[in-house]
């Protein structure tokens, strides 16, 4: 065992007035250990080749950049369970981190402005690496950090947490070439201005974002964010949460047996509105839920599509006050199920559309509470169910079937309301009941 320790008084030769240190250890072999503590406007470069290798850097100062290398020759017994720990306190750091081979783990802290932290693991040589059971972690606190992590191969755990504004998060797991499974990707951020991006490639990966605290009472806001999660294989699950307003969700899957949730407004305190959610899944068995909730649930927009067999979508949008909010629902394939509700003891010119096309045994559900609520639901196939139920005011209600064996029943409460069923095939059934 080699053991490594550097300080910046060990490189600055007595000079005290400009402190530009360098550092750059190469180490080859197993339990290997190298610590470098750097005060300044520093560079470190550590290369360590072997298992059971440590690499401890902490940088203390502006303009600091840190390189660390794990990796070997990636045989049964090299890259593995080695440790990266780079801390970085000042503004404009900068954070490489590189391995490759099995349960190794890497820690990246960063606090200050204008950071960036870079981690991947897996294909660092030309024999494209091992790289299974890794774990990879990013914090960084301020304004406009930047954070990138990459992991290649199986059950690997990669997590973020941001606090600031205009911070930008990319998380990356490919499990190919074998597209085995296990992939976990945790994202955080707290702040406004916030994006946080996440790709899947693989079969039972998960995927986590979380903007603002998701707590009842939480202070902590997250306007203005974006989440954008991407998983292409089978038995994937994304979630993402989102707190205040003007946020924007976007999730798609291609493969089966996928689950999408999205909740937006989880604090209520801060649960204004003005968010998005866009859900989109290509395949069979897929799920998709959306929730849009808030002491002021205005302004919101959920667009659900879905193409495939046997799958179901679920919109949900609440609050005290439920105004000018819109779903937007379309299934193509059999066995669908849509529900959309719309809530608020004020729900001025809410809208539904639920458009199911294709195949058998379809059902789609539209439930409105308050004024000017339009809902409109379009079925083509056979088997379908359709039923809408308004409370309110000036609503509006259409039901269109095309096929056999429909069942169509509207209920509305309330003055000025409308409602058209159109039913084509054999054995359908129409109930409609206003007051």
């Amino acid at each position: 065992m080699k053991k490594v320790i550097l300080s910046a008084a060990a490189l600055m030769f007595g000079m005290v007035t400009f402190a530009q240190n360098t550092s750059d250890l190469d180490q080859l072999g197993d339990s290997n250990e190298a610590t470098i503590t750097q005060t300044g406007s520093n560079t470190s470069d550590v290369d360590q080749s072997g298992t059971s290798n440590d690499a401890i850097v902490d940088q203390d100062g502006a303009g600091n950049n840190s390189t660390v290398m794990q990796a070997g020759n990636v045989s049964a017994l090299s890259g593995e369970n080695n440790s990266a720990e780079v801390t970085q306190d000042g503004d404009d750091n900068n954070s490489n981190v590189w391995q490759n081979g099995d349960m190794n783990t890497s820690t990246v802290m960063q606090d200050g402005d204008d950071n960036n932290a870079n981690v991947e693991v897996g294909g660092l040589t030309s024999t494209n690496g091992q790289a299974q059971g890794n774990t990879s972690s990013i914090d960084q606190e301020g304004d406009n950090n930047d954070a990138y992590q990459r992991q290649q191969y199986d059950n690997n755990t990669v997590s973020m947490i941001q606090d600031g504004n205009n911070n930008v998060s990319e998380q990356w797991q490919d499990s190919s070439p074998d597209g085995s499974a296990g992939n976990i990707a945790n994202g955080e951020q707290i702040g406004n201005g916030n994006e946080l991006f996440q790709d899947q490639d693989g079969h039972n990966n998960t995927a986590n974002s979380y903007q603002g605290e998701a707590s009842f009472l939480s202070l902590n806001h997250s306007a203005n964010g974006m989440v954008e999660q991407i998983q292409n294989g089978e038995g994937n699950t994304a979630t993402a949460q989102q707190q205040s307003l003007s946020n924007e969700i976007y999730q798609n899957q291609v493969g089966d047996n996928n689950i999408a949730t999205a909740d937006q407004n989880v604090g209520y305190f801060n649960g204004v509105g003005g968010n998005d959610i866009d859900q989109d899944q290509i395949g069979n068995g897929n799920s998709a839920d959306a929730d849009q909730s808030g002491l002021l649930g205005a302004l919101n927009n959920i667009v659900q599509m879905q193409d495939g067999n046997g799958n179901e979508v679920t919109a949900t949008q609440s609050g005290t006050v439920g105004t000018l909010n819109e779903v937007y629902q379309d299934q193509v394939g059999n066995g669908h199920t849509a529900t959309a509700i719309q809530g608020g003891s004020n729900g001025i010119s809410n809208y539904i559309d639920q458009d199911q096309l294709g195949g058998n045994g379809n059902t789609a559900t539209s439930s409105q509470f308050g004024d000017n609520n339009y809902a409109k639901t379009y079925q083509d196939g056979n088997t379908n169910i359709s039923g809408i139920a308004q409370n309110g005011d000036n609503n509006e209600a259409w039901d269109v079937q095309t096929g056999d064996f429909n069942t169509a029943s509207t209920s509305q409460t309330g003055n000025g309301h409308w409602s058209e069923n159109t039913q084509a095939g054999n054995t359908n059934s129409i109930i409609v009941t206003q007051n």
